[in-house]
């Protein structure tokens, strides 16, 4: 059974290793989101959040950096674009949580069950929404699994906080507001919470992990205006 589960482990980082070569964004943007959901599922198991096991939070925190695997199947073309996407481009952007779980059906059946089971429930799922309003399949509040609310926290934050081909980052101000705003919208609210309490310590990752190398950053301003979060979440 150990055995299994290192093997597990070795693959998944293999795993993340292709993501980061795909695209050149990724790889700080996979750092920072497995600081940002360790120390976000710290806090709710210091919170006690129910459903939410010490286990449950080591697994989710050493699979969050997988939580993109699906974007291997989009087009560079279209992730390095620097400007909207048209809705056709979209619509394959959103497919890559889908492309995600093919992904792992293919290659990893023979992980243990649990490590498999939460890494397809992140892969899968970390675009839902807590209001319904989510992708790809619609799930509400607690049907979505709790690791995957857990990395879509911190998968957005990233998103907010961090330079992309088409778009700057957001202030820190602007970027807690969003989150906060967002509670029993986009995000479980309870994680909300957790994530008001160490705003702080997600900033300072932000500041510390920085964008070196990263070509979207080069040149770009800080948006100081909370923009279309359509765009974003």
């Amino acid at each position: 059974m150990m055995r299994s589960i290192r093997s597990s482990r070795i693959f998944i980082r293999q795993l993340a290793q292709v993501t980061r070569h795909h695209c050149p964004e990724t790889s700080w943007h996979i750092k920072r989101v497995r600081y940002f959901t360790q120390i976000l599922a710290s806090e709710l198991l210091r919170m006690e959040m129910k459903g939410l096991t010490p286990e449950q939070a080591c697994r989710t925190v050493e699979l969050s950096h997988i939580h993109d695997i699906g974007k291997v199947c989009i087009p560079e073309s279209i992730l390095n674009r620097a400007g909207p996407l048209t809705d056709e481009q979209m619509e394959r952007v959103r497919r890559h949580t889908e492309f995600g779980g093919y992904i792992l059906d293919d290659l990893c059946l023979n992980m243990d069950v649990c490590t498999y089971q939460t890494a397809w429930n992140i892969v899968v799922y970390h675009h839902e929404r807590f209001d319904g309003k989510g992708y790809p399949y619609a799930l509400n509040g607690e049907d979505i699994p709790v690791c995957a609310r857990i990395v879509a926290l911190a998968d957005v934050y990233d998103a907010l906080s961090s330079p992309r081909c088409y778009k700057p980052a957001y202030t820190r101000s602007v970027c807690r507001d969003i989150i906060a705003s967002e509670g029993g919208g986009h995000f479980d609210p309870f994680i909300v919470r957790a994530f008001l309490n160490i705003e702080e310590a997600f900033w300072n990752i932000h500041q510390t992990i920085g964008f070196q190398g990263d070509p979207c950053a080069q040149d770009k301003p800080q948006a100081s205006i909370q923009q279309e979060k359509g765009v974003l979440i």
